[in-house]
């Protein structure tokens, strides 16, 4: 079994800077591994902080990405954003009908609790 190294808070300070907040980078310029790099960043205050920081503006980086393809008239890329970002305004995937224009509709209906009761179909109906 392989000895854990103590590193000092400057070193994992370092090792967070443009990690993208991915422990698995930290840990690689540790050079340890992923759950010991992750225990070092939890280890103080300060490295906690950096690590949440350096999350925030990878987030902000991709968010700035979807920006540029929403101006570009992504269609997904817009959907995906109202789904997100813009639930709180009524937007979403929850019981929002698909693009069903020109498509056949299927429905599947389950019946649950027993048999359902016979329908009787008259001379001039059809089923």
């Amino acid at each position: 079994m392989g000895r854990i190294r103590h590193y000092k808070k400057q070193e994992v300070l370092t090792a967070i800077e443009n990690s993208h907040g991915i422990v698995t980078n930290v840990a690689k310029r540790l050079k340890c591994n992923w759950h010991t790099a992750d225990a070092f960043i939890k280890k103080w205050p300060e490295t906690i902080k950096a690590f949440e920081d350096e999350t925030e503006a990878y987030l902000d980086l991709t968010e700035s990405a979807c920006i540029d393809r929403i101006k570009q008239g992504d269609g997904q890329m817009i959907r995906f954003v109202l789904a997100t970002k813009g639930k709180k305004r009524g937007y979403g995937t929850e019981d929002t009908p698909a693009d069903t224009a020109g498509a056949d509709t299927e429905v599947n209906i389950s019946v649950t609790g027993g048999e359902p009761e016979p329908v009787e179909v008259g001379k001039d109906e059809t089923v």
